[in-house]
């Protein structure tokens, strides 16, 4: 929202964001939506128009104690919905780790499979940057970028992965290695 227009004066007219977004057609096509935590189901056919993906911070949801986030109606509808981290001015997650934004997410989504938070993390974020086949995956063609950890190599590797928090082992951006970040 432009900076004149506020929250309060947005309550006023009854609108949401996205109603105002429509009215002023200020939405680009692709965008990406930080939170998404004010949404009522009249927004969601024209956030699907504009091919929107919203990105929640779970533990900034948590510490600013906003209501449910409205996942399902997100899910129902199927707009997108990936996982990202927030400053830690306004969240607990002082070191961006996504893990413990999914750990958080889970604990208010648990019908949400591993596969589908792992997702939220990994190919959604790079289908909404609209880069799916450089980013989000290890695949011929794609960009070198990945993070490694060292875990059982038992059971789910994806839940495994997601429950470790041990630092990083290696990173490799843009095809160069780097040892023992702590991510």
């Amino acid at each position: 929202l432009p900076i004149e227009l506020s929250r309060k004066d947005l309550k006023a007219t009854n609108h949401s964001v996205v109603d105002w977004c429509m009215a002023n057609q200020t939405l680009r096509h692709y965008p990406i939506l930080a939170h998404g935590n004010e949404v009522v189901e009249s927004d969601l056919e024209y956030l699907l128009e504009r091919k929107a993906t919203i990105t929640h911070c779970p533990l900034a949801h948590r510490w600013f104690d906003r209501r449910p986030f409205p996942f399902s109606l997100y899910q129902k509808r199927g707009v997108p919905v990936c996982l990202g981290t927030d400053s830690p001015a306004g969240s607990s997650n002082a070191r961006f780790d996504l893990r413990l934004e999914v750990e958080e997410f889970r604990a208010h989504h648990p019908q949400v499979s591993t596969q589908e938070a792992w997702a939220m993390i990994t190919t959604g974020p790079a289908q909404a940057l609209q880069r799916a086949s450089q980013l989000g995956s290890l695949c011929p063609g794609a960009w070198a970028d990945w993070v490694a950890w060292r875990v059982p190599a038992t059971g789910d590797l994806l839940e495994s992965i997601l429950k470790h928090r041990q630092n990083a082992e290696w990173t490799c951006v843009g095809g160069l290695p780097t040892h023992q970040e702590t991510i």
